[in-house]
């Protein structure tokens, strides 16, 4: 019986850190894209009524 064809450890290891930061990366880019979307939203509103963005950067405590 075959017991097939093994990785070294250390290969192995690799592989999965660089699928795991893929994985990382893939679900960390929708996050981020919303979250600029939702400060564009909120920015372009504090526009409409007149409230200048740097101001409303620092009522949220923006760094």
């Amino acid at each position: 019986m075959r017991k097939g064809w093994k990785l070294p450890h250390v290969i192995r290891r690799r592989i999965l850190v660089i699928l795991l930061l893929v994985q990382l990366v893939v679900t960390a880019l929708p996050v981020a894209a919303r979250q600029v979307r939702f400060l564009e939203r909120q920015q372009e509103m504090a526009r409409s009524v007149g409230i200048d963005p740097l101001v409303l950067e620092l009522l949220h405590g923006a760094p």
